[in-house]
């Protein structure tokens, strides 16, 4: 078993819809905690969606997670041909070695055969 914390962890300091913290807990601070706390996995799900990270971000991210020798998982919600393509490639480019999906969101439920 490998030890870790994920964005929904600390749901309440990243930020619930409607529930913004004035300064909310970001993938930097996540990996801060991920050593405070001596683990070495940080999942970031869809409450800290990857996708809206701009390049830098996405690179920071990488770098730091390698360097602190944390590994990294993502996850998403809305589970669609594009969006598994997309969140693969982000997978891909912070080397996250997992990723997760919830099938449906807000406006999208899809029927089983459609998954």
């Amino acid at each position: 078993m490998i030890l870790g914390i994920s964005s929904y962890t600390y749901p309440w300091a990243v930020g619930v819809a409607g529930y913004e913290p004035t300064r909310p807990l970001d993938e930097s601070g996540l990996l801060d905690l991920c050593g405070k706390h001596h683990v070495n996995l940080l999942q970031i799900g869809d409450n800290l969606p990857v996708a809206r990270f701009d390049s830098v971000r996405l690179d920071r991210l990488a770098a730091c997670a390698k360097a602190e020798y944390v590994r990294l998982e993502i996850g998403a919600r809305g589970f669609t041909l594009d969006r598994l393509v997309e969140y693969l490639a982000l997978a891909r480019r912070v080397g996250a070695r997992l990723l997760r999906f919830v099938i449906d969101d807000t406006d999208y439920h899809p029927k089983p055969s459609d998954v």
